[in-house]
């Protein structure tokens, strides 16, 4: 995927034309997850991604007013409140431009970078 993707694009409801259907896929450090928009309440989130594994395993990451959450147990117990980088998921969906830091996020990760 480019760069250039802005988050903007993403739609909260995928609609496909008829006839169509259509899939994402990320590979992070070699493993495919497939992607898929969570349809949620936009006061809960403005954005959120269902990351599956083929092994079944799966994470919600979301882009909240609070900043950017993932339910994998790298984020819970490694990088809440300590990393503003967050986990492989979250800098994997930003970089691709699915989801955008809060600007507090933005300024505590130009505070820890050498």
């Amino acid at each position: 995927m480019s760069q250039a993707m802005t988050a903007s694009r993403v739609s909260p409801t995928p609609v496909a034309p008829k006839g169509r259907t259509f899939q994402l896929y990320l590979t992070i450090d070699r493993f495919p997850y497939h992607v898929r928009p969570i349809v949620t309440d936009p006061i809960l989130a403005r954005r959120a991604f269902q990351l599956t594994k083929p092994d079944g395993a799966s994470y919600s990451v979301s882009q909240t007013r609070d900043g950017l959450v993932c339910d994998c147990p790298d984020f819970i117990y490694r990088r809440d409140g300590l990393d503003p980088a967050g986990c492989k998921h979250i800098r994997a969906l930003v970089s691709c431009g699915l989801l955008e830091r809060t600007d507090r996020e933005i300024q505590a990760s130009a505070v820890l970078s050498p």
